[in-house]
């Protein structure tokens, strides 16, 4: 299996070649990875393989040592995180950026009217999102006050409210419980058909990540290791080793 992943289409978000180097170490090393319209990549990997980082590129949070990064055939390289998510980049975070004070309507309000709509198209858009991830009934609710996980899913509402080309979710479903996950993976598994956007899903339940990735891109130190369909990537001996431990592959 080649490391390579597919060559990135004109249509894609993707680096080339990047290396990340703090201080001298590096973070990330000589990564390609593209992420296409209408589809889930999956970006796995131990704790500190790199994939937060990665994403940071991506994003426009770092700037690459070394590298490339293009979003639809765009040199995308030193842009701000505001020009990334203008041009179509929205990403969702660990630990969550919710406006606390603000209603979960308010929250996703701003968020589309960040993307260029005004205010009334943002209510419509909002309020739309919301339902379909389940939030209908908590319009008017403190955002702080939501159960953990209703703020992943106003967290990726937030997103789509930006009218997203790609969307970066990176481990949505930490913390939730299996039949919290089912729920989480209907929505995921829709993005790609009902608003046209790739997603790139960085996860470390692996039966969300295998039941939802088209292709997988494993890192392991910074590195690529092996790139792939699920059930090739999850029966090498790379990924076992990298990624559920060196007892699991003997």
């Amino acid at each position: 299996m080649n490391a390579s992943p597919h060559p990135p289409a004109a249509d894609a978000l993707s680096i080339s070649s990047v290396t990340v180097r703090f201080q001298g170490l590096a973070a990330i090393s000589d990564c390609t990875l593209s992420l296409a319209p209408r589809e889930i990549v999956g970006l796995v990997g131990p704790n500190g393989a790199g994939k937060t980082t990665l994403v940071n590129v991506l994003t426009g949070f770092q700037k690459p040592t070394e590298g490339s990064l293009h979003i639809e055939g765009r040199d995308a390289l030193g842009w701000s995180p505001a020009k990334v998510r203008g041009a179509g980049v929205a990403r969702t975070f660990q630990a969550g950026r919710l406006f606390g004070n603000l209603s979960v309507l308010e929250n996703a309000q701003v968020s589309a009217i960040a993307s260029g709509l005004g205010k009334r198209a943002a209510r419509v858009r909002a309020e739309a999102i919301l339902e379909e991830v389940g939030l209908s009934q908590a319009h008017d609710q403190q955002a702080a006050s939501l159960p953990y996980t209703d703020q992943r899913r106003l967290d990726i509402a937030r997103a789509l409210c930006s009218q997203p080309k790609f969307m970066l979710l990176d481990e949505p479903a930490a913390g939730m419980s299996d039949s919290e996950c089912e729920d989480l993976m209907a929505i995921i598994r829709s993005l790609p058909e009902r608003y046209g956007c790739g997603v790139l899903l960085i996860e470390h339940n692996m039966h969300v990540v295998m039941s939802l990735s088209d292709r997988l891109h494993v890192l392991d130190g910074g590195r690529t290791i092996i790139t792939g369909l699920p059930e090739e990537v999850s029966r090498h001996e790379a990924f076992l080793k990298a990624y559920l431990g060196e007892e699991i592959a003997a």
